[in-house]
C-alpha cells in the first residue's frame, strides 16, 4: 500500500511510505492527515515536491511550492497558540510564574477599579481573558 502524509493547510505532501500498515496511524491529525493509495498523476517526478489537490497527488507548481512555507508558518502559529493557551491550565513552575504575574497584575487592576467604584475582577475572568487573547491572535 502507498501512504502519503500531507498538510491539511495547502496539501503539501510531507512524507511517503510503501508499507503494509499506515506508519502514521497514531499521529495527531490536527494539521496533517494521511492518504491511502490515492489517485496519482501519471507524470510524477520523484525529485519534485508533491501536493494533494483533493482528488490526486501530483507534482507541485512553483507558486504552490512557494505557498507551502506560508501554510507551515500558519500551522506553527496555531500550534503555538494552542500550547500557550494550554499553559494557562498547567500546574508546573513555568505556569506558576505566569499565573503569579497575572494575579499580581489583577490585584493592581482591582485597586484601580475599586477607586472608581467598579466591581473587582476575579482570577477566572483573567484566565478567560488571557485565553481569548491567545486564541484570537492578539498575543501573536
Amino acid at each position: 500500500m502507498a501512504f502519503y502524509r500531507y498538510r491539511k493547510n495547502g496539501g503539501q505532501i510531507t512524507n511517503e511510505s510503501i508499507d503494509a500498515v499506515n506508519p502514521w496511524l497514531n499521529e495527531d491529525t490536527t494539521y496533517e492527515d494521511v492518504l491511502t493509495d490515492p489517485s496519482l498523476s501519471v507524470s510524477l517526478n520523484p525529485d519534485l515536491p508533491k501536493i494533494w489537490t483533493g482528488t490526486e497527488v501530483r507534482n507541485a507548481t512553483a507558486p504552490e511550492i512557494a505557498a507551502f512555507s506560508l501554510g507551515e508558518a500558519e500551522d506553527e502559529n496555531l500550534k503555538a497558540r494552542t500550547e500557550s493557551s494550554n499553559l494557562v491550565d498547567e500546574k508546573n513552575d513555568r505556569a506558576k510564574v505566569i499565573k503569579g504575574l497575572a494575579l499580581a497584575t489583577l490585584d493592581e487592576i482591582n485597586i484601580l477599579r475599586s477607586q472608581h467604584g467598579l466591581n473587582p475582577r476575579d482570577p477566572s475572568q483573567i484566565k478567560t481573558a488571557i485565553k481569548n487573547k491567545i486564541n484570537t491572535g492578539d498575543a501573536d
